[in-house]
């Protein structure tokens, strides 16, 4: 279980930046779709879709 849902989703873009990988998947809520759309309107992502998994 993750605790800091934020931090994570932070590490975990910051990581796939680093490493030049074009994807990477986060954890999905509220706040982090929310974060990342700012990320995206700031031009810092070019993109993101929430994906339903089973």
């Amino acid at each position: 279980m993750i605790n800091d849902i934020i931090s994570d989703s932070l590490t975990r873009i910051r990581n796939a930046g680093m490493r030049k990988l074009e994807t990477t998947k986060l954890l999905h809520s509220k706040v982090v779709e929310a974060l990342v759309g700012i990320f995206q309107a700031k031009g810092y992502i070019e993109s993101f879709n929430v994906i339903e998994e089973d």
